[in-house]
């Protein structure tokens, strides 16, 4: 690969040249740092069973912890994305690290629900760190090879999101789930280090004030009709994706009657579904990124609700949540190869609002998948996926008429 920038822009230019076999290596990096960050906002979800007992909480008020910290993250993307596009992207992973260690100290230490909500929000906050390092993977990268790179840091990223359940669930069944989050501040200021010896500076896109940025926000979802498509479309992929994996484990745990640690293997299914991510980002150059969209949330719609057939069996668990995952993976890189040919000197911004809408629909994902649970157990929190699911479906399949794949 080569680290030649891709347009003339600010925003593709790294600091110093690149070899091939450096851009190699920091690709490996900034897939391993968005797999470390975004792996923290979802160490609570195999935990909730564990949290309820030691800090006396009853189980449907847990809810709150996975939809703060979504909520956190949400904000997090909206407040901080701008800051991708005014300052050294590599700076502003350096000061994230340093909040999200704190944050997860804090969790670590937490002696009552309000506080470790709190922390979760605050984690959320932070670990928007992981939306630095996609739009520097895109930056360092030529034409030939930016949907190839994205493809590959975000199959960090999604192992990370659906390992970070293996992990935890395993720490605290060994070590208590405080200690889940200790060791991952640990990880973080690793990473950080790493970050800090590593030279992938990109030069700030604009020196406009922070404030005009975050106007700019609105600004580009009305300019560009796909942003706005690929925003609500994964969106409501976010809707099903949190949802079953924010509540899987209390069906795992309360009626398959796994422990924390066993139930959190199930994430092992989901980081081999990740592999969806690098085959979207192969697939780009030959199928039209719409198109596997579409694909992608067709295959989650069916397979949620043949997992709905089937509470009792582990097995067809298993097999959906590693065919569904592919399909939200897919989509996912589908929609940021779309998004990130728009206007290269924005693409932090443009990330910002994409990725906002996301976890917007992930915190109402995971408050509308309790509710679900509570009502219906494992049939609503199927029903509650396939139709979402579906409405993503129907929503892309509608936006590719009106504004064609691409």
């Amino acid at each position: 690969m080569s680290a030649s920038p891709a347009s003339p822009t600010p925003s593709a230019t790294t600091a110093p040249a690149a070899t091939h076999s450096d851009t190699q290596g920091l690709i490996r990096l900034l897939t391993a740092g968005a797999g470390i960050s975004v792996a923290c906002i979802y160490l609570n979800h195999p935990l909730l069973g564990l949290i309820s007992r030691d800090l006396n909480i009853a189980p449907n008020a847990l809810g709150v912890l996975p939809t703060l910290t979504a909520a956190g993250y949400a904000s997090g993307i909206f407040f901080f994305g701008p800051l991708g596009d005014r300052y050294d992207r590599r700076l502003v992973i350096l000061w994230k690290a340093v909040l999200l260690t704190l944050a997860l100290i804090g969790s670590c230490l937490a002696p009552s629900l309000p506080l470790l909500a709190a922390c979760g929000f605050a984690i959320g906050l932070s670990a928007t760190i992981a939306q630095d390092f996609v739009p520097s993977a895109a930056a360092i990268s030529t034409d030939a090879n930016r949907n190839r790179n994205i493809g590959t840091v975000m199959t960090g990223l999604l192992i990370g999101i659906v390992s970070s359940r293996v992990f935890s669930g395993i720490v605290a069944d060994h070590f208590g789930w405080r200690a889940a989050f200790g060791v991952s501040a640990v990880a973080i200021v690793g990473l950080a280090v790493a970050v800090r010896a590593a030279h992938f500076g990109v030069a700030p896109a604009t020196r406009q004030p922070y404030f005009t940025l975050l106007r700019s926000l609105g600004t580009l979802f009305a300019q560009h009709p796909q942003l706005r498509a690929s925003a609500v479309t994964q969106a409501f992929i976010g809707i099903a994706f949190s949802g079953f994996w924010s509540t899987v484990a209390l069906h795992l745990t309360s009626t398959l009657g796994l422990s924390t640690g066993q139930a959190g293997l199930l994430g092992l299914a989901g980081a081999a579904g990740a592999l969806g991510a690098s085959i979207a980002g192969r697939l780009s150059g030959r199928v039209a990124p719409g198109n596997i969209v579409v694909g992608g949330a067709l295959v989650m719609a069916v397979t949620f609700a043949a997992m709905g057939l089937f509470p009792q069996s582990l097995v067809a668990i298993i097999i959906g949540t590693l065919v569904f995952d592919v399909g939200v993976q897919a989509a996912l890189v589908s929609h940021q190869t779309i998004i990130y040919a728009l206007a290269p000197e924005a693409r932090s911004r443009i990330n910002a609002v994409f990725m906002t809408s996301l976890f917007i629909g992930m915190s109402v994902g995971a408050y509308g998948a309790s509710l679900a649970w509570n009502a219906a157990r494992w049939s609503g929190l199927m029903t509650f996926c396939a139709v979402a699911s579906a409405v993503a479906l129907g929503l892309r399949l509608v936006f590719n008429a009106r504004l064609g794949t691409r």
